[in-house]
């Protein structure tokens, strides 16, 4: 018995990054395999994917033509959001992905440390991080000037991509347990209704009287984000 405990603690230290992502798409592939519906559903998603991509990038790749302290404000406000959009949207939007549940691995004899380099890569394993890290990459061409502005720029949308993925996983992994729940169902439910409310207060505050100078505005609110993890 010992030799065979042994047997499988040598082939948990073995576990790379690499083995959860061939499992998450060993299982994303079995899922679609006999279902023509969720075929369809998962085409639909990548042409989504690649569309968001492509509009994403080039709407921050425009920044390049506005004034540097206007693209340097906008995009404080664009990687405060995207953190914002990856910590709850796909919680409320698709709900838990149970591909991505460290609960099922809990009694493989697995180190944290192990346990969370092999989660981070099968995070980022599917066609909307790519699509996020794709609109996050027309920054470094929308706002970086010169060799050194690229090269900060490319660490700081890595960073800024881990950031987005290790907050997303940090939030559903710690709400796993209550989603599975009918209450938590119902929790979850209702905070749909107040993030769609949430996302009307800029439009409120602009169109209650602070349009009237929309830089200053824009301005004001990059100068308090600039002190959160994504405006640094």
């Amino acid at each position: 018995m010992a030799g065979r405990d042994l047997g499988v603690n040598e082939r948990a230290a073995r576990v790379g990054p690499m083995l959860f992502v061939r499992l998450k798409l060993r299982l994303i592939a079995g899922n679609l395999r006999g279902n023509g519906v969720r075929l369809a559903g998962f085409v639909f998603t990548v042409l989504a994917a690649l569309v968001v991509a492509g509009l994403g990038f080039a709407g921050v790749s425009a920044l390049r033509f506005a004034s540097a302290e206007i693209a340097a404000d906008v995009g404080v406000v664009l990687f405060t959001v995207f953190v914002v959009c990856w910590a709850v949207g796909p919680l409320l939007v698709f709900g838990l992905d149970d591909t991505l549940d460290p609960s099922r691995l809990a009694l493989l004899p697995l180190r944290t440390g192990r346990l969370a380099a092999g989660m981070f890569a099968a995070s980022i394993t599917g066609v909307w991080p790519i699509s996020a890290l794709i609109v996050m990459s027309g920054a470094i061409v929308g706002i970086a000037s010169g060799i050194g502005g690229v090269l900060l720029g490319i660490v700081a949308v890595l960073l800024q991509f881990a950031l987005c993925i290790v907050t997303s996983r940090l939030v559903t992994t710690s709400l796993s347990g209550a989603m599975r729940t009918r209450r938590g169902r119902d929790v979850l439910a209702v905070s749909v209704i107040l993030f769609v409310l949430a996302g009307q207060v800029p439009n409120l505050l602009l169109n209650g009287g602070f349009s009237a100078d929309p830089g200053r505005t824009l301005h004001a609110v990059a100068s308090v984000l600039r002190w959160t993890p994504p405006g640094l």
